[in-house]
């Protein structure tokens, strides 16, 4: 691979990398994620479509101050959108895939 491929290469890849980024910080992409989850029908899905919601909710609050939701509610520790050290999902979303 040549220089000028090689950053060419790099461009695009930061490229993508923003476009993904800005993709996943919206409130419909993680709907839809939630989605293809639930379509899938299993419990393991169904946890991962839980987790999305909640990422989209998250979203929704990014415009508030802090969100309450980003301290886990069994351990009361700031932790990630999903899961937290306790391994307790924080959100419930009704697994209605109807």
């Amino acid at each position: 691979m040549k220089i000028t491929d090689l950053e060419e290469y790099v461009e695009n890849f930061r490229r993508r990398v923003l476009q993904d980024a800005m993709s996943e910080a919206t409130a419909a992409y993680w709907t839809k994620r939630a989605q293809q989850f639930e379509a899938v029908g299993n419990e393991r899905c169904f946890d991962s479509a839980r987790a999305c919601r909640h990422r989209a909710q998250l979203a929704l609050s990014a415009e508030d101050e802090t969100p309450s939701a980003l301290v886990c509610p069994v351990c009361m520790t700031p932790t990630s959108p999903w899961t937290c050290s306790c391994g307790q999902t924080r959100i419930e979303v009704p697994r209605d895939v109807g």
